[in-house]
């Protein structure tokens, strides 16, 4: 270390202070357009300072092109739910990342099925109780509810986004 305001030798460039961190692919849907996409937006400007992290869209729209308005890595799948599974799994297995973060349920699911094969952990960042997000679609709550309460079980690690989340999970 220097002594306060005494420059230092060595490489000041954006790149050289970019210090290595982990590669993270952030999966959620492209359509977003609640809190969880004002979290991902902020968070992922602020990890592409320091560390590499790119986004994953499930299907296109208004998160996706937010995001690369901000100049933030973005790639959309397009296709079934089975297409952009496949399409995820191949992209992130050639990416070489290190860590899937998750957000929502079509997210979670996509990365519980592709989890042991990929052979990378999976983190899910909860931004709601997913018990009572299809309350008034009772046929929705029944599919997509119960695969995203299985889907969470599979993953390596939860962040809740609130001590109400918390408590929750």
């Amino acid at each position: 270390y220097a002594a306060a305001g005494q420059p230092v030798a060595g490489d000041y460039s954006p790149d050289a202070r970019k210090e290595p961190g982990v590669k993270t692919v952030h999966l959620i849907s492209g359509s977003d357009a609640g809190g969880a996409r004002t979290h991902v937006l902020r968070l992922l400007g602020e990890l592409n300072k320091t560390g590499e992290a790119q986004l994953l869209c499930l299907g296109g729209g208004a998160l996706a092109d937010t995001a690369r308005e901000r100049g933030i890595p973005c790639r959309v799948l397009s296709g079934s739910f089975f297409a952009q599974l496949r399409e995820a799994g191949q992209y992130i297995r050639s990416g070489g990342f290190d860590l899937i973060r998750c957000h929502g349920s079509r997210a979670n699911l996509t990365a519980a099925l592709l989890r042991a094969s990929l052979g990378v952990p999976a983190v899910s960042t909860v931004h709601s109780d997913h018990r009572l997000d299809y309350l008034h679609r009772p046929l929705a709550r029944l599919t997509y509810g119960t695969l995203n309460g299985l889907a969470l079980r599979k993953m390596d690690a939860l962040v809740c986004v609130s001590g109400a989340m918390r408590e929750t999970y």
